[in-house]
């Protein structure tokens, strides 16, 4: 309804495993969900190009790398 999407894995009607949501403004998050949150490894792109690689823990980031 928001205009997001994602593609991938499901457990119990909610994210889980690896998985891509994209948002209306072209920015992404690639990565790891557990309980529909972004949590593990991922990957996150800006709606301009840039990239920052981390770990997430229920939706949040807690650690970027670059």
């Amino acid at each position: 309804k928001d205009g997001r999407t994602y593609t991938g894995t499901y457990f119990q009607d909610k994210k889980h495993g690896s998985g891509e949501m994209e948002w209306p403004d072209g920015s992404k998050y690639q990565g790891t969900w557990q309980h529909g949150k972004q949590h593990g490894k991922g990957k996150y792109i800006s709606a301009d190009g840039k990239e920052k690689f981390g770990e997430w823990y229920e939706g949040k980031p807690i650690h970027a790398v670059r």
